[in-house]
């Protein structure tokens, strides 16, 4: 790893390799100023150090600079203030030399350390008598090309450090012989020469990296520079940026005073996109010719960065009192500096031409615009301007659009566009109320010329609102519902539909159509996504089957792709299902156990094609308060059938044969239902080739719960076992159906006991008499007396009350 000290000279070094080198660099000290008034010395700055990675090719030739230590300050130097009043004592040390590599043949740096800079103190004689003392500051770790706008080439180039800049001095106002001077030091840079003591330009580090250093460590270093380069990665290349090139600018002119003018170069467009490691300045130059006839020319060394905001450079050109700077008398000259991790490129000068287009006028935007369709934005076109004699007369137009969504922050849509519209997909970031478009006119000129573009014209604002899915589709065809689907006869329908949206500009892009069986869900066609606006689809054949049970489901996208949230099923089917069930029971508004038992004869199929059941439970006529569905070929437990005079079987995944038809199909409850409610319940058919379900049966009711059952609130306790009890009620059992209600009495004397002796007193109770215990034990401490009554309304639907009771024991 070659590593440089300090000599006195610039150092030269052959690169051996092509690749990635690492260089580390270490600025030098500054130097301490001499004694203030008071004794006190100040001490110069720490170089600093930086790390960064440079791309180099073999054979290049680099140029080494390794600056010297600060001087140290020989004399005070000692001034008296205007106001009179006071005097200050000024000392100060030589700033230190940088540490860096530059191009041989270019001559600009590819990285830079910097020195201290050198001791400063004063002491004021004022009526405080108050004391300043200031230490020289270390050398900056700050990378120009990240915290700058600027690049200057006066300051940043070989030249301006290979080299020892002449001793500086300044004499003693009341005595000649006391001088005071510093002497500066190889490496150093340009003195900032002004009424303070000079120590040196205290500027930023560099590295041709715009992303900044690898690392970087302030005032570290004391002593002279150094400077090392180490290979990190052979063959690593990066693309040279010799290419860049403006296409077109604004530039603008403009008197400030009776000699001077203002030359302006605003929002460049480049022939490309810039890399992400590369950084751009541009610098203007202007030449004009005087009324004598001879030319001026207005330069500078100051390149300024374009940034991803704006860019705005200019010149101020002094010019002979009246005389006016305009388009057709002057050359607006242009020049960009393109850095990227390889080095500096000086692309060569452009001449801007004369003449801009006008600018192009907008056609009114809507005012208000929906997120994902594309808005087509357009403009008025231009006509090329006729330039100056001797000038390329470029004949095309081109445009750039830029889009905020703020009407501040621009962000470019399109450039070099030929024709006057752009269509821009509206994207849910942008929405907005301020949005607005602009656009520019340009020409666009080669050789050394640059083409000149017109001022912005603005759109008129506009709001972005997010977009609504479309709505599902209507005139849908064929169209059915599960109980009653669509009858079609052909194996080969055509699906139709109308499409809707809640945003009426908007228009479908594309469709979906799916078929599937009804019986399992199963997909038996699936078109996927048909870039299409029209609303017609024709199944082929082959897949639709005779006698089977279809739906099928439409998906629609409008132009920004949004699908329709609400997919519904259409059902269809080529032959009609089974005929309806007759119910059986139980009657209507009977009262039921928790597990009740549903019963029907069996319709008949055309096809003759097994058949499957299914039951509806609501808790309202209607169906649709917690409705339960229960079918035979996926819930099967509870499921049977019966052929006329034989015995219930349990249905089989198959269904049952036509064979059943007449026959009865029963369905017991699996799960107890609430005690207390009322059910309504419904039955259907349902063809188990097919997956076609017929028509509901008729709805009836029932009331579940056809046991009551009390008794005391609590145990009458007695001192003794109750011997013998007579109980009466007044109660009322309905005598209808054909197991009419039934009612039970029970009693027990040792009611306190965890398992009561209930003894049955039905008979005593029926007859009037006393009823006589035989329970003579007891478990508990205490004896106890307790009646429990049970009705069970069995098959009757009448009233069942129970209005009171009364008992007598001993």
């Amino acid at each position: 790893m070659p590593t440089w000290n300090y000599t006195g000279a610039v150092q030269t070094w052959t690169v051996p390799k092509t690749g990635r080198y690492r260089v580390v660099a270490m600025g030098a000290s500054g130097g301490v100023g001499t004694q203030n008034s008071e004794g006190v010395y100040s001490l110069g700055g720490k170089g600093s150090e930086v790390t960064g990675d440079i791309y180099l090719t073999a054979g290049q030739e680099l140029k080494v600079v390794v600056g010297e230590k600060g001087k140290n300050a020989k004399n005070s130097y000692f001034e008296w203030q205007r106001n009179g009043d006071r005097g200050v004592d000024k000392t100060t040390g030589g700033h230190g030399g940088i540490a860096g590599v530059f191009d041989a043949v270019t001559g600009f740096p590819l990285l830079i350390a910097r020195g201290g800079n050198g001791g400063y103190d004063s002491c004021y004689y004022t009526t405080r008598n108050s004391v300043h003392r200031r230490h020289g500051e270390d050398g900056s770790i700050d990378s120009l090309l990240t915290k700058h706008g600027r690049y200057n080439k006066l300051f940043y180039s070989l030249t301006a450090f290979d080299k020892v800049p002449p001793r500086f001095q300044r004499e003693h106002p009341e005595d000649k012989n006391l001088v005071y001077s510093v002497d500066p030091v190889y490496g150093e840079g340009i003195f900032s020469r002004d009424d303070t003591p000079p120590t040196g330009i205290n500027g930023t580090a560099f590295t041709v990296n715009h992303e900044g250093f690898i690392s970087s460590r302030q005032g570290v270093h004391q002593g002279n520079a150094t400077l090392s380069i180490e290979l990190v990665e052979e063959g690593k290349v990066i693309a040279p940026s010799t290419d860049l090139r403006v296409l077109a600018v604004t530039t603008t002119i403009t008197r400030t005073s009776d000699t001077f003018h203002r030359v302006r170069i605003i929002n460049p467009i480049l022939n490309r996109e810039l890399r992400k490691d590369e950084r751009v300045g541009i610098k203007v130059k202007v030449v004009y010719k005087k009324s004598d006839g001879t030319e001026s020319i207005s330069d500078s060394d100051s390149y300024q960065f374009i940034t991803s905001n704006n860019f705005d450079a200019s010149l101020s050109v002094s010019t002979p009192s009246g005389y006016t700077l305009n388009h057709q008398n002057t050359d607006v000259e242009i020049q960009l500096l393109v850095f990227n991790p390889a080095g500096v490129t000086e692309i060569p000068m452009q001449t801007v031409l004369a003449n801009p287009p006008e600018k192009p006028v907008f056609k009114a935007v809507p005012t208000v615009v929906k997120v994902g369709p594309s808005l087509k934005v357009e403009w008025a076109p231009v006509s090329a301007p006729a330039q100056s004699v001797g000038k390329p007369n470029p004949t095309k137009i081109y445009y750039s659009l830029d889009f905020s969504k703020d009407g501040t922050n621009f962000t470019e849509v399109t450039k070099d566009h030929s024709i006057t519209f752009c269509n821009h997909i509206m994207r849910e970031e942008f929405i907005s109320t301020k949005a607005v478009y602009r656009v520019r006119a340009y020409v666009k000129a080669t050789g050394e010329y640059t083409g000149i573009a017109s001022d912005y014209s603005l759109s008129n604002p506009f709001t972005i609102e997010k977009n609504a899915p479309p709505d599902y589709p209507i005139n849908v065809s064929p169209a059915g519902t599960l109980e009653s689907p669509a009858i079609i006869t052909t194996q080969t329908p055509t699906i139709t539909w109308k499409y809707t949206d809640p945003n009426k500009e908007d228009t479908q892009s594309a469709y979906r159509v799916l078929i599937k069986k009804a019986l399992d869900d199963s997909v038996v066609h699936d078109t996927e996504k048909v870039n299409s606006s029209q609303s017609t689809f024709t199944l082929p054949p082959g897949i639709i089957e005779k006698n089977t049970f279809y739906y099928h489901q439409i998906h629609v996208f409008d132009s920004s792709g949004l699908e329709n949230e609400n997919i519904q099923r259409q059902y269809f089917v080529m032959n009609p299902p089974p005929s309806g069930l007759i119910i059986i029971g139980p009657e209507d508004t009977r009262r039921t156990g928790t597990k009740p038992s549903f019963e029907a004869v069996i319709g008949n199929d055309l096809e003759k094609d097994n058949q499957h059941f299914m039951i509806q439970l609501a808790e309202d006529a209607d169906f649709t308060k917690n409705v339960q569905t229960f079918r035979s070929n996926k819930d099967i437990q509870g499921w049977e059938a019966k052929l006329l005079n034989e015995d219930y079987q349990a249905i089989t995944e198959e269904g049952v044969t036509s064979s059943y038809e007449g026959g009865s199909v029963r369905y017991t409850i699996q799960s107890d239902l609430q005690e207390g409610l009322a059910y309504f319940w419904r039955m259907a058919p349902v063809d188990a080739t097919t997956g076609a379900q017929g028509i509901w049966s008729t709805a009836r009711s029932i009331k579940v719960g056809n046991v009551l059952q009390f008794q005391l609130k609590k145990p009458i306790t007695t001192s003794l076992a109750a011997e013998r009890m007579v109980f009466r009620a007044k109660v009322k059992l309905p005598t209808d159906g054909k197991l009419p209600a039934s009612l039970k009495m029970e009693a027990c004397n040792n009611a306190l006991d965890e398992e009561p002796a209930w003894e049955n007193i039905t008979e005593a109770y029926t007859q009037g008499k006393y009823h006589a215990f035989k329970n003579k034990t007891k478990s508990a401490d205490g004896w106890a007396l307790d009646v429990r009554i049970t009705i069970n309304a069995n098959d009757s639907l009448g009233e069942i009350e129970c209005d009171g009771f009364g008992l007598s024991f001993d």
